[in-house]
């Protein structure tokens, strides 16, 4: 995490805001970690450092606005699923300090699609519960 940090603070502005590239944290320099007689990493085992190191502010604030809305989008509805999705999507947000939810791991490649899969089933649900 410390690689990753210092790597972004001392990017130039242009990484600073686009990131260096979605997937492309192993071709950043690592100070801290040795794998295979090299300095790389595939992850910062951090959500946040990731997505900062690869998308850049711009990324960051994006992901920061797609969850903030679904978050908001869950908790108004009044279906118990919905809720509960709700308070899932919050684990999910604090166990991405500490690893990539997202990123890295083969297991994780189809969260992102298995969360919307359920996004959207426990939305269509919950309108179609307060529409009757």
């Amino acid at each position: 995490m410390k690689s990753a940090w210092e790597f972004f603070i001392n990017s130039d502005l242009f990484h600073k805001i686009f990131g260096s590239g979605f997937g492309c944290f192993f071709l950043i320099p690592q100070k801290y970690v040795i794998f295979d007689g090299l300095r790389h990493s595939f992850g910062a085992h951090n959500n946040y450092l990731n997505a900062l190191c690869e998308t850049g502010l711009v990324g960051l604030v994006a992901f920061f606005a797609f969850f903030a809305l679904s978050l908001r989008v869950l908790y108004k509805r009044k279906h118990p699923l919905s809720k509960s999705f709700f308070y899932a999507t919050i684990a999910m947000l604090f166990s991405g300090l500490t690893q990539e939810t997202f990123w890295v791991t083969v297991s994780f490649h189809n969260l992102w699609l298995i969360y919307m899969v359920l996004f959207a089933l426990v939305l269509k649900m919950s309108y179609v519960q307060e529409s009757k």
